[in-house]
């Protein structure tokens, strides 16, 4: 069996691209707490942390896959916060790159980790992004893309390289449905903002899919917009989840109040993103999305 390398394996996208993975592949997941966890069969735990070399694990293995990076949803965007988002995510990518270059034998395909926040928000435009779009200005979360794609870019190697640029993963055990569910079971509806600011998403299924489809397609390689076909609007999600919950009122949280609690650049950056992007290059290049509309997607965990 060919050997995977992850970090950021025991997240939530992690955890389910390796019990995805394991059945095919002998699956490395490097942790900073490998005690936590069991090796089975064909999944071994390893520990990292996100900064010292990692030649030995790397070297021999098919691929990489780095899915490393502070939260960046969980906590105030603090000068301190701020700090871990990009350093946890540029010092691990390096880290990754000098150790790949150390490997006698280097991985075949790296795959990295980012996101749709590399494009910025629309402002008062409405146009679409694909993954020949500039990166967005005046953005917290494009520069911490545009430097988190670096170390990636910069690797010489002839090997694959295929860089994730990843939307609100959808899922009921996401942070987002979880912020989301919570006021239902009061049977009230939360709306932020006036709901009407589109965001990028995909489905867990599609985006452990999608990186699977990548990994194993040879022709695959560079920027892939991981997000569904159809962007939604905050309001359109809420509602959603309304044809599923039994809800008596819908509270709208005015942008202000948003700020107040969050602080003006997560608010408009996270709480009330507003993006348009497409999976042009995902689709050109054959992935068959499972989950395309909202509609489609289990929102609510199944008891």
């Amino acid at each position: 069996m060919k050997k995977i390398v992850i970090s950021g394996g025991t997240g939530l996208i992690g955890s389910q691209l390796v019990r995805t993975l394991n059945s095919n592949y002998k699956v490395v997941v490097l942790t900073r707490s490998p005690e936590k966890y069991k090796d089975s069969e064909n999944v071994s735990f390893e520990e990292w942390n996100g900064q010292d070399a990692i030649t030995s694990i790397l070297d021999g293995a098919y691929a990489f896959i780095n899915l490393i990076g502070e939260n960046i949803g969980d906590k105030m965007w603090t000068t301190l916060q701020k700090e871990r988002i990009l350093n946890s995510r540029v010092e691990a990518a390096y880290a990754v790159n000098k150790s790949m270059s150390q490997c006698p034998d280097m991985p075949k395909v790296w795959i990295q980790a980012s996101a749709a926040g590399y494009y910025g928000q629309l402002g008062g435009s409405n146009v679409v992004c694909d993954e020949f779009s500039p990166k967005g200005e005046h953005s917290f979360l494009a520069d911490v893309c545009a430097k988190w794609e670096k170390p990636i870019r910069e690797f010489e190697a002839p090997i694959r390289k295929i860089i994730i640029r990843t939307g609100v993963v959808l899922s009921p055990n996401s942070l987002l449905m979880q912020q989301v569910l919570m006021p239902f079971k009061f049977g009230v509806a939360v709306v932020t903002g006036k709901g009407n600011n589109y965001f990028p998403w995909i489905d867990i299924s599609d985006e452990v899919g999608a990186i699977h489809y990548l990994l194993e397609n040879e022709d695959c390689e560079g920027i892939y917009n991981l997000v569904a076909p159809h962007n939604i609007t905050m309001k359109e999600l809420v509602g959603e989840v309304k044809k599923r919950k039994k809800t008596f009122i819908t509270l709208y949280i005015p942008e202000l109040v948003l700020q107040l609690i969050f602080g003006k650049e997560k608010t408009r950056e996270i709480i009330l993103t507003n993006q348009l992007v497409a999976p042009k290059r995902l689709l050109e290049a054959g992935y068959t999305f499972l989950k395309e509309k909202i509609e489609d997607v289990s929102l609510i965990e199944k008891k």
